[in-house]
């Protein structure tokens, strides 16, 4: 099969147990792969200088980043931040794919008397599933990115010793910086990645195959993901600005505090342009649609075996 739409017979039949397992199987199998991409996304992101060659900040391309990351924090940098990372994966596939499949069959059942509103019911399912997936991830979220943005010595050593920090600190407000930036993105992210993958998953059994459904969940959900990710980015710039403190950014340049999701927008058009809300899309991209692939093809692959079981 390729698509996650209930009126599917895999998914209509699947049951609760079932499409949490194989959420939980999908995140732990996805963030092993995809791990390094988000390390250098993250880092874009974040600095404030130029990252164009010679604009004057540390990160300017792909190819210098990888040899820069390397050379100074060594091959484990690229998987900084990994356990929390882990767990976010882990617990917002088990969220958002669970979540949207009760979504869709709720929406379907409502629109059933309407076909362009049961295409859109993937985008409203989508969307809510993304509010509650990123929502119920956050605190791990802050915590990774933390991780991700640091250099050496260590501000946090550990995930245990980063929860102990920021709570410390910042109290449990700091656990949900950016945390409207985040529901603003991904509500219509998720929302647009349903919607495309369904629609792309159809139009790939009518005029390419109904076998190698793999091939056709990587390749769609690689597209979707693409797609989604290049409309709502600069809200992902935004969102990891205002997770992370300026000492956390230390002997990387520039650090500045980021207040408000309105704020850091002006601040980031401001002071680096429009393009400042672009920064570190490439990576990105090749993120989005290694994760979205991955992440579609795996969860209907286990939810198939599961279900044979």
């Amino acid at each position: 099969m390729v698509g996650v739409h209930p009126d599917r017979p895999e998914i209509k039949s699947i049951s609760l147990y079932e499409s949490i397992t194989s959420g939980f199987l999908t995140g732990t199998t996805i963030r092993l792969f995809v791990q390094p991409l988000d390390v250098l996304k993250i880092r874009f992101q974040l600095q404030e200088e130029p990252t164009i060659r010679k604009g004057g900040g540390k990160y300017n391309g792909i190819g210098q980043s990888i040899k820069t990351i390397y050379k100074e924090e060594g091959i484990t940098a690229f998987w900084k931040g990994h356990i929390p990372a882990q767990l976010l994966s882990q617990i917002y596939a088990i969220v958002q794919f669970t979540t949207y499949i009760q979504f869709a069959k709720y929406f379907t059942k409502i629109f059933k008397n309407n076909k362009d509103c049961q295409t859109l019911s993937d985008f409203f399912a989508g969307s809510l599933s993304g509010s509650l997936s990123i929502t119920a991830s956050m605190p791990l979220d802050v915590i990774r990115t933390r991780m991700v943005a640091q250099g050496t010595p260590k501000i946090y050593k550990n995930i245990f010793h980063a929860t102990k920090k920021i709570f410390k600190k910042e109290g449990y407000r700091g656990f949900y910086k950016g945390l409207s930036a985040s529901i603003t993105q991904t509500a219509p992210f998720t929302g647009l990645q349903f919607l495309s993958y369904n629609y792309l998953g159809n139009v790939w059994e009518k005029l390419i195959s109904t076998n190698n459904s793999s091939i056709g969940s990587v390749i769609c959900g690689g597209l979707a993901g693409c797609f989604s990710k290049c409309i709502m980015y600069p809200f992902d710039v935004v969102r990891h600005r205002m997770q992370v403190l300026p000492s956390d950014r230390r002997g990387f340049g520039k650090a500045t505090i980021h207040i408000g999701m309105i704020g850091t927008f002006k601040k980031i058009i401001r002071e680096e342009s429009v393009f400042g809300l672009y920064k570190g899309l490439v990576a990105s991209i090749l993120k989005a649609s290694v994760m979205a692939g991955l992440s579609f093809c795996s969860f209907e692959l286990f939810a198939e075996y599961i279900q044979k079981k």
